[in-house]
């Protein structure tokens, strides 16, 4: 038996053992199980306030503590993320900027090599032109 053969045993025994495990698992938690009979719920007539999950504009309460939803924590981080991920955003255009202009005086920008060659930068050389 060699080496590639016994990794495949091994990995469809530990798939085996991750299903029968989960099987097991689930027939005793009773995943399949139903209890109670489905009831069936109709939306209110006046269709104010739809479930608990999507709070609509205005149907809320405001915020009692700092963590709230709308709570001053909150605004406060959704900000500094805002922050942080433009940041990034000016680092990463900056450096770049700089490696290009340090690139370019050097003499090894791939826009200025195609263009002082005399090639398009968005097509292949014309055949009998090596790039």
């Amino acid at each position: 038996m060699n080496r590639a053969e016994s990794v495949r045993r091994a990995r469809r025994a530990v798939t085996a053992a991750i299903v029968t495990t989960s099987t097991a698992v689930a027939l005793a938690s009773g995943a399949w199980a139903q209890d109670a009979p489905v009831t069936t719920t109709t939306l209110p007539e006046d269709n104010g306030c739809l479930g608990k999950i999507v709070r609509r504009p205005n149907c809320g309460a405001e915020p009692t503590s700092p963590g709230d939803r709308g709570g001053w924590q909150q605004l406060t981080l959704f900000v500094l993320v805002c922050a942080v991920i433009i940041g990034i955003a000016v680092y990463v255009w900056w450096r770049s900027r700089r490696l290009r202009d340090a690139r370019r005086a050097e003499g090894h920008d791939p826009v200025s090599v195609a263009r002082s060659h005399g090639g398009d930068v968005r097509r292949p050389p014309p055949p009998g032109i090596s790039p």
